[in-house]
């Protein structure tokens, strides 16, 4: 009965004694936002056939996407290498030419859409926020000067970049 009423005290005296002893410290994430190009974006777009003098002929439009780290839309410009840019509040058209011949294109103002934020509450790791921009294009009427009378089908490889 002393061996019990000596552990039980023992006990007791160790409950007195526990006590929490915080350790603080900071967690620290370095963040790299970036942007990657969406995989269904168009590899080529094409104008109609032209004919010297003939009415100007439109090109389909066509969109990009790029798929970025939220918020970046607010900071983003879009260009065409070679002579176009547009920022994320203005359209812009740039001047090219191709085969002897002048075209247009313009970049539409880009939009946003989606992106959610990461929460700890149920560890979703957030989505990506997709910037959107249409490529519109005209080749006007004109002469043309494309190799005389021989036919021209010519390829003009153009990058569209997004910087933010």
């Amino acid at each position: 009965k002393k061996l019990s009423l000596a552990l039980a005290a023992l006990a007791l005296c160790g409950a007195a004694n526990a006590a929490t002893i915080p350790s603080n410290f900071a967690v620290t994430v370095a963040f790299t936002p970036t942007c990657v190009a969406s995989t269904s974006n168009p590899t080529s777009i094409a104008f109609p056939a032209y004919t010297a003098f003939g009415t100007a002929v439109n090109l389909p439009q066509a969109t990009f996407a790029f798929d970025c780290s939220r918020g970046t839309l607010a900071i983003a410009t879009l260009a065409i290498a070679g002579g176009v840019s547009s920022t994320s509040t203005t359209a812009a058209t740039g001047y090219f030419s191709n085969a002897g011949l002048n075209y247009f294109l313009t970049l539409g103002t880009p939009s946003a859409t989606g992106g959610t934020a990461a929460t700890a509450a149920n560890g979703a790791i957030g989505t990506a926020q997709t910037i959107s921009v249409t490529v519109d294009g005209i080749i006007p009427q004109q002469a043309g000067n494309a190799n005389g009378t021989t036919p021209v089908n010519d390829t003009d490889n153009r990058v569209l970049t997004i910087t933010f």
